[in-house]
Formats: structure tokens, sequence, C-alpha cells
């Protein structure tokens, strides 16, 4: 997983990630993200990148917005793509945001990473 921009916004922070696999995570990974067409079916998964969010005293789960998951072109290696976007909303009041990344169906161990923004570009405080 690699973190491919940061764009801060008055409103909130927009993050763009890139995930690619590789090998039998690949396969597992177009398993786990392949559409439920059958609710009855219970061999049928899904499980996506997960994306923990901490900011100041608030944490959570994020969801992207825009996954754009993708398959690569057939022929080795077998790769799976995804480029998911996730809004945050507001900018945090120490210009730290901690990311937790996982995605144990696959294989992807917990990477936990710190995101230094600095001081927010939209501060309205005067003096």
């Amino acid at each position: 997983m690699e973190l491919t921009g940061v764009t801060t916004y008055p409103a909130g922070v927009s993050l763009s990630l890139v995930l690619v696999a590789t090998g039998v995570p690949a396969e597992l990974a177009r398993h786990e993200t392949r559409p439920l067409t059958d609710p009855h079916d219970e061999s049928a998964h899904w499980s996506y990148l997960r994306v923990r969010v901490r900011m100041d005293d608030q944490s959570g789960d994020a969801d992207p917005y825009e996954p754009a998951s993708c398959a690569a072109p057939p022929g080795p290696p077998e790769q799976y793509r995804a480029a998911p976007r996730y809004w945050i909303p507001g900018y945090p009041s120490t210009g730290e945001i901690t990311l937790t990344t996982s995605w144990h169906q696959i294989g992807l161990p917990v990477s936990v990473d710190v995101l230094d923004l600095g001081v927010s570009p939209f501060s309205t405080e005067s003096g």
C-alpha cells in the first residue's frame, strides 16, 4: 500500500492510496472484492483494504469514495490494483493524521503511518 496524494481543503483532507498485489494475494483480492450477486451463496466473500484514521481525539474506519479497483491485463504476473480515495472531514488541530491499514483476508499486514500535515493552510485565526 502506498500513499500517493494528500490534498487539503477548507472542509477536510482527501487521501489517495494505491494497493498492488501479485500472485496469491492478487487472486485472493479478486475473490474478496467480487460482486455478491446471490445473497444465499455462502461461498461468496467481500472485504476490502481497511483504513482506520485517527485525528485529534477522533478515530474510525474510512470508506473509499472512489475505489477505482481493477485487475491488470492477463499475463504474468497476475496483478490486482486498487486506487481508493478517502475523505476525512475537518483538519487536525495537531496537524497529524494517523493511518492504520490492513487487509488480513489477502495477507496484507497492519501498517501504521503518521502524516504530519502541519498547520492548516486555511486557518482564519487572527493575531
